[in-house]
This record gives C-alpha cells, sequence and structure tokens, in this order.
C-alpha cells in the first residue's frame, strides 16, 4: 500500500513539473517574441519637401533595433535632428520621438502612417500624428539610399 502511495505521489509530482517546464515555455517573456520591424522599412531613405519657397532635404534611418532617427541635411545624417522608436504592424508604421531629442518639437508625439512601395520608392501616408512638424515634413515618396 505505502509503495502504490509514494508511486502515485512521484507520478503526480513529475506530471505537475512536466506541465509546469511546459507552460513556461509556453507563456515566455523572451525577446525572441518581441515584434520584429518590416525588413522591407529598414535603412537610410530621403525625400524633399517644401517649406515656404524652400525646398528642403530630409533623411529618415529606420534600424533594426526599432529606433530611428532623422535629419535635414544636405549629407545625408550629418545633422541628426530628432530620434525615437518606430513599430510595424501590416502597411502601418508607429513613430514616436524620444523625450530625450535634443531637437525635437515633438517629444513622446506618436505619429501614425501606412507604407507601400513602387520599386525602391516607399510612399507614406499620414493617419494620424499630433506633431504638426513630423506631419508636415514626413508624407510622401522615399528614395532608399
Amino acid at each position: 500500500m505505502k509503495r502504490n502511495v509514494r508511486l502515485t505521489f512521484h507520478l503526480i509530482l513529475t506530471g505537475l513539473i512536466i506541465c509546469s517546464i511546459l507552460s513556461c515555455k509556453k507563456h515566455s517573456t523572451s525577446t525572441d517574441y518581441a515584434p520584429k520591424p518590416d525588413p522591407a522599412i529598414l535603412g537610410l531613405w530621403s525625400h524633399y519637401f517644401k517649406l515656404n519657397s524652400i525646398t528642403v532635404k530630409y533623411y529618415l534611418r529606420f534600424k533594426n533595433s526599432g529606433k530611428f532617427d532623422a535629419a535635414y541635411s544636405e549629407d545625408s545624417l550629418d545633422l541628426v535632428t530628432d530620434y525615437g522608436s518606430f513599430s510595424t504592424n501590416g502597411n502601418e508604421i508607429v513613430m514616436i520621438d524620444a523625450d530625450n531629442a535634443p531637437n525635437s518639437v515633438c517629444k513622446s508625439m506618436k505619429g501614425i502612417y501606412t507604407y507601400s512601395f513602387q520599386g525602391n520608392t516607399m510612399i507614406l501616408t499620414t493617419v494620424s500624428d499630433t506633431c504638426y512638424t513630423r506631419s508636415y515634413s514626413t508624407p510622401g515618396l522615399w528614395t532608399k539610399n
């Protein structure tokens, strides 16, 4: 009788351990499961927009880390004016400027855009953006550099 009780106890304990291990794997909080940005959007992009009567070249660089930086400059990213984080979901990109971006007027503000591609051109279209400056300079045709 004692032997049957011990055997039953060991079987139950073994079952609980196996269930616990399987449960932990299923509900892991590992960063392996964190969404990665769409690879097509990664890299350095540029486009022109009008600011009053001046044509401005604007650069955006999307990194695999989910970070971006931006610059208004003649020579690529010589003068980074802004940076923050972004995420993609389907054909939508969400950009949020960093709180500590020194030249940003959009600190912590969220911009949502759709994106599509035609060859090496990306088209960004505003869905909503709480930052006027970004909403003015970001939509349009972007060329991959």
